[in-house]
């Protein structure tokens, strides 16, 4: 708690002294309940750079759009840069090769009573955020089907504001050019430098450090594409005055990023005021193979400063993009410098959204390769660039495999087996080379993963998918091991020695020859030391005598949803917020997740089947009604019948069953429409029954009542205003008919067991079926009281239509 509040405290700080300023400002749709991703609507924020801190500012409110008052929505957002955020709020289960490679996600929950709420970000990544909103799920098996015009008509709005706060002063460096740099106690200078795909490693250098006299220390802190805070940092260090005064500090940055920014932040701590001074400068290194051509090439490699005008490989730039560039890693934590071929793979597009794939460079003849040579004793990377907004709504489609083994023996051809000790462990990450170690690891830094990918003498092949995928640079790496694993065994002493030994000379050679060789004549001086004999590893393993070599086979492809499609049970389609475009899958019958694979909350084929024959059989109870109708002499009313009994299931055969056991005859609409005017037509003709109009009204109101059902079921058939005009005006001519028949006779009309025992438990019966309809219908046991529906509606038309003799004069009323 007192870390929140000191973080909290700083940013007030911080605010205090800078500008906070608005940048961006919107609204989303309405928000509705997660089923799934469809539901949700995505706000898309854009975050210049260089910005030291932004807040994502949130308010939700409901509008009420109906007499009833709204009660506040529980609403879910998460933000997250570069994609969609992917989420799954249902606790569906994700496809077992999904693999959710994308950055941190930030969650916000709250409910929409107009406060606001807020998502902080110190130091964030420049580029697009986008903030996934919705209404939080509950199980949609428990939700009440309720009717229109009967509960509260809301819009639930989410209004959001992007506020930043920009660091002043920031410096572009640029390499070999002497950086004057004074310090001033408590303040930051923030310098940042490019590294383009020509640079391996960087070196920071910090020359003729003088402090003042009452100052402490130095804080010096690096990061990779945002500033650096006190919280997160790649490099973080603290030169003291006791250590570094009148001195030098030195740092090498191993494995840069390609096509990055990196950011140097430096401040003073001091007791007093006074100025602490240095001269900082950078200096850019590459190391590249002799020759570019993969037939005669050796590992052989050679260390390159590169100059302030140096902006591409040594070598010619078209060769360096169409074949591989063979270049060197270094891992402190594996304590290992790996050599790699790198392609930069092309993209192909397509007029479609989200068909997109990378293959390597063609070949002179135009044809395209479709596989790369790998040995164990090196290692293949694969680049490939993902567009911001345009690429990042579809799934990235990874694969690979090995190249079938093809022996000529004379005119025939066989296929060989892989060899089976042969095992291809395969990473991919957005903006960073993973190393894949043995027996089943991904490594970046000091971070372990378990690989994605691996195959083997029983899987030769395996994909991977990435949902939404980040925007930006991709590196696929696989490295091949052959025979056992050795364990390393190589002293503490002597990993150190590998780490430090090669930066030390690097930092310290005085020529390019003394430059080029300081890898190899570190690893010769520490391998062949008596007291390092088991330090030649390549990561957790001894490095292997051993020799063998195969071909890969990759393939590195987009698709919309999940390769095209939603499994059997969806559709793929494509949504637009804020001129985003993605595809979601929407599952049918019950399915969920991403693909529709998800069966938890789908339904068996017994209870599809129950409520199939529940929902279509309880309308045959309309049969008895309709020859009580027909017998009691209302031939019109009986045809109405028949027609709501015969609407009614041929609608939910059409309807229910989930696309297993339905049968539709026409349209569900027209179905659907059908059964609404016939079940409102009963209502209404029923009504006209009991008023016991004379001629020629009857007619009148049923061919008027129809004409005008119609015209409301086509407004609306599921509003409660459609039920509502039908049933209080056909009450309001029964009402004025009887009161016009005892004024006309003077003698109680209906009869009396009409009047006090059928048309009240008819009317009762009716009620609780309405009450039913309206009020207790579930997602869950809708096939239950709905089907009960239809039997009470049936059974209160025979209680309710009336025989002649319930209309007959009678004296009853002077006898009593």
């Amino acid at each position: 708690m007192q870390f929140k509040l000191l973080v909290l405290l700083l940013i007030c700080t911080e605010a205090i002294t800078q500008d906070v300023v608005m940048i961006a400002k919107t609204h989303s749709t309405p928000l509705i309940k997660y089923r799934d991703y469809s539901d949700v609507a995505v706000l898309q924020f854009k975050i210049p750079e260089d910005i030291h801190f932004a807040s994502f500012k949130f308010e939700a409110e409901e509008i009420e759009e109906s007499l009833f008052s709204c009660k506040p929505n529980d609403i879910n957002i998460y933000l997250k840069s570069g994609s969609p955020p992917v989420i799954h709020p249902d606790n569906s289960e994700l496809p077992k090769d999904f693999y959710n490679f994308s950055r941190p996600m930030e969650g916000l929950k709250f409910t929409s009573n107009k406060s606001f709420h807020f998502i902080n970000i110190t130091s964030p990544y420049s580029g697009f955020y986008f903030a996934s909103a919705f209404i939080a799920y509950t199980d949609p098996r428990l939700s009440a089907i309720t009717q229109q015009g009967l509960t509260a008509k809301c819009l639930t709005i989410l209004n959001a504001e992007l506020w930043v706060i920009k660091k002043p002063r920031l410096h572009i460096i640029v390499p070999d050019k002497q950086e004057h740099v004074i310090l001033q106690p408590l303040t930051y200078r923030i310098y940042k430098f490019y590294v383009s795909d020509s640079t391996d490693y960087v070196i920071l250098q910090l020359d003729k450090i003088k402090f003042c006299t009452n100052c402490t220390k130095i804080n010096f802190r690096v990061q990779l594409n945002r500033i650096p805070n006190t919280n997160e940092s790649l490099h973080s260090f603290e030169l003291t005055k006791e250590t570094y005064d009148t001195k030098s500090f030195q740092l090498q940055l191993t494995a840069t990023m390609e096509d990055s920014w990196y950011y140097v932040s430096f401040r003073l701590e001091s007791e007093s005021d006074g100025e602490t001074e240095f001269i900082f400068t950078i200096k850019y290194y590459l190391t590249y193979l002799t020759f570019f051509n993969e037939g005669s090439s050796t590992n052989e490699t050679k260390n390159v400063l590169l100059s302030n005008e140096t902006t591409t490989s040594p070598q010619n730039s078209t060769l360096h993009y169409k074949q591989s560039v063979l270049r060197n890693y270094r891992s402190p934590y594996l304590h290992l410098n790996l050599t790699y071929k790198q392609y930069n793979l092309v993209r192909e597009g397509s007029v479609e959204n989200f068909f997109y794939s990378f293959d390597l460079h063609p070949n002179k003849d135009g044809s395209v390769p479709s596989s790369v040579n790998i040995t164990n004793n090196d290692m293949i990377a694969l680049k490939f660039h993902v567009n911001s907004v345009t690429d990042i709504g579809g799934t990235l489609q990874f694969g690979l495999a090995f190249k079938p083994r093809i022996k000529k023996k004379g005119r025939t051809r066989q296929l060989e087996e892989e060899p089976k000790e042969h095992v291809l462990i395969g990473c991919i990450r957005n903006g960073e080379k993973d190393i894949p170690t043995w027996p089943n690891k991904c490594v970046f830094n000091e971070n372990e993963s378990l690989a994605p990918i691996i195959l083997n003498k029983t899987l030769k092949n395996s994909t991977i998918y990435i949902p939404f995928p980040d925007a930006g640079n991709w590196y696929i790496t696989f490295k091949l091991f052959c025979g056992k694993c050795e364990p390393c065994k190589c002293p503490e002493k002597c990993k150190e020695q590998l780490n430090s030994c090669p930066k030390k000379c690097e930092m310290e050679c005085d020529s390019q020859n003394l430059c080029n060789n300081c890898i190899k004549n570190c690893e010769n001086d520490v391998l062949n030391h008596k007291s390092c004999p088991h330090c030649n590893c390549e990561g957790p393993c001894l490095k292997t005598s051993v020799a063998c070599n195969t071909s890969v086979l990759f393939s590195t492809v987009s698709f919309p949803c999940v390769s095209g499609k939603c499994g059997n049970h969806g559709k793929c389609v494509y949504l637009i917020s804020e001129g985003l475009a993605y595809s979601v899958c929407i599952c049918a019958t019950g399915y969920k997740g991403w693909d529709c694979s998800d069966t938890s909350g789908a339904n068996s084929k017994g209870i599809i089947l129950l409520e199939l024959l529940l929902l279509v059989l309880s309308n045959i109870v309309f049969l008895p009604a309709t020859y009580v109708a027909y017998k009691r002499g209302y031939f019109v009313e009986a045809v109405v019948y028949f027609s709501t009994g015969f609407f009614s299931s041929f609608y939910h055969a059409c309807d229910a069953g989930e696309d297993i056991y339905n049968f539709c005859i026409v349209n569900l609409s027209v179905l659907q429409f059908s059964d609404f005017f016939c079940g409102l037509l009963a209502i209404w003709v029923t009504i006209i029954a009991i008023a016991h109009l004379s001629h020629p009204w009857p007619s009148i109101c049923h061919i008027t009542g129809a004409i005008l059902l119609s015209f409301t079921t086509t407004i609306n058939k599921t509003a409660i205003w459609a039920f509502a005009i039908p049933f209080m005006t056909g009450i309001a001519i029964l009402i004025i008919s009887w009161s016009c028949h005892y004024k006309r006779t003077k003698v109680r009309f209906p009869s009396k067991q009409y009047r006090c025992i059928i048309f009240p438990l008819g009317i009762i019966t009716v009620a609780l079926g309405l009450l039913t309809y309206a009020f207790l219908q579930t997602n869950s046991n809708y096939m239950y009281l709905h089907s009960m529906w239809h039997m009470v509606i049936a059974f209160s038309i025979i209680i309710l239509i009336p025989n002649k003799q319930s209309f007959l004069p009678s004296s009853v009323e002077s006898s009593e």
